[in-house]
């Protein structure tokens, strides 16, 4: 007779006899063999937790596995998972009061004492570090700008290159740049923030709510989705003033006279303007001129003058006329004019030169070189070159006296 684990002893008893009939709190087996009442022929018991057993089969093991929610499990059989079970042989051994966590590490898995993982990522190298633990409670005790740490602890192995991709980071507010700002170190429990103080226009950035009614402030859920764009820029007015605007629309610099600028938000009027997008960016300390060019943009360009010319021309093969518009003024004599540093002028008269072309200049408006302008000029004959023949004169009268004159 053998008997095997009493509920309250735990014990085995061997010896002669037979099994009582009447025992309901032992595993009891007989046999008829010399030396036959051996402990394998009675089942073994495994806990299930601190106060159930299963039974087993003698040379089946008891485990304990760490479940993927982190919670512990015990049994008979083997293990289910190779990393996070352990297996034992011996009655009720899986007893443990204490069973490891599991996280990833740079040396492979590991066993940890408590459930915290964590996983950071150098930006600056793209690499990643694992180990079982918390972040640094501040950003100050990481090794170095650029790194950031994603922690974890509600399953094994959880510190994964995939967690740390799927976490909330924002963009937060450099600590050598009033204006910048750099990836955050930390991850963000449910939204980022992006303010603009409305004085002084300086930016915040950061994770959590928008908590100052003073500063304009908008919230978002996505990574690195408080950008600067989401709040309003400033563009200057005058030199005390600005006016608020989207982040996209420009701010301007128009010149509305020879003598007056005006500034502000969104586009300008005429094409007298300088544009930017940048908040703050309309504080230019030169202040161009305007005049229309054929080698401007949208047919416009600053000048350093306010004078501005146009320069009809004759086009030899289809005898039609051609406009030139730049900075500057008329030039005083046609061989002056030919022998022109504009090389894109130069090629115009090389294509189309002939004697009969006319200039006219202005520097009392903006954007005054216009065709209607030299169609209402009055200009005069003169004589060629060669002074063989009369042509029409190079640069308008600036009174109604008509006369020839020889260049």
């Amino acid at each position: 007779m053998i008997t095997l684990n009493t509920y309250f002893k735990f014990s085995v008893t061997q010896g002669c006899g037979i099994c009582p009939s009447n025992s309901k709190s032992a595993d009891c087996v007989n046999c008829k063999e010399r030396y036959c009442n051996e402990e394998r022929l009675v089942p073994n018991h495994c806990w299930i937790n601190d106060k159930e057993i299963c039974k087993t089969e003698y040379d089946t093991p008891c485990f304990t596995e760490r479940t993927l929610s982190n919670q512990i499990d015990k049994g008979c059989g083997k293990c289910s998972s190779t990393y996070t079970c352990k297996e034992c042989q011996e009655n009720r051994c899986n007893s443990e009061k204490e069973f490891p966590y599991f996280c990833k590490s740079d040396d492979g898995d590991k066993e940890c004492p408590e459930p915290d993982c964590f996983i950071s990522k150098d930006n600056n190298q793209n690499s990643f570090v694992y180990n079982c633990g918390k972040c640094p409670q501040s950003s100050s005790d990481l090794p170095s700008n650029g790194i950031q740490c994603a922690k974890c602890k509600n399953s094994p192995f959880c510190n994964t290159p995939k967690f740390f991709e799927e976490q909330l980071f924002c963009w937060e507010s450099s600590n050598t740049d009033k204006m910048g700002m750099v990836k955050g170190s930390r991850v963000c429990e449910s939204k980022c923030f992006v303010s603009r103080d409305s004085i002084n226009g300086q930016l915040k950035f950061g994770c959590g709510e928008c908590d100052d009614p003073k500063l304009d402030c908008k919230t978002c859920t996505e990574k690195y989705c408080n950008e600067e764009r989401l709040v309003p820029k400033h563009c200057w007015i005058n030199d005390k003033e600005i006016c608020k605007t989207d982040f996209d629309i420009h701010c301007h610099m128009e010149r509305i006279s020879i003598n007056e600028t005006k500034k502000g938000c969104g586009n300008c009027e005429t094409k007298a303007c300088r544009k930017c997008l940048s908040h703050l960016c309309n504080d230019w300390k030169d202040t161009p001129y305007y005049c229309y060019s054929n080698q401007g943009t949208d047919g416009v360009s600053e000048c350093s003058d306010p004078d501005c010319y146009i320069l009809k021309l004759k086009n030899k093969k289809d005898n039609k006329n051609e406009y030139y518009q730049n900075c500057g003024k008329c030039p005083k004599t046609r061989s002056s004019l030919i022998g022109t540093l504009d090389e894109l002028l130069g090629e115009r008269l090389k294509e189309n030169y002939n004697d009969d072309f006319q200039c006219a200049d202005c520097n009392n408006g903006i954007l005054c070189n216009t065709e209607k302008f030299i169609e209402e000029k009055l200009f005069c004959l003169e004589r060629s070159l060669n002074d063989s023949m009369v042509v029409k004169g190079l640069v308008y009268a600036k009174s109604n006296v008509l006369y020839q004159e020889i260049i």
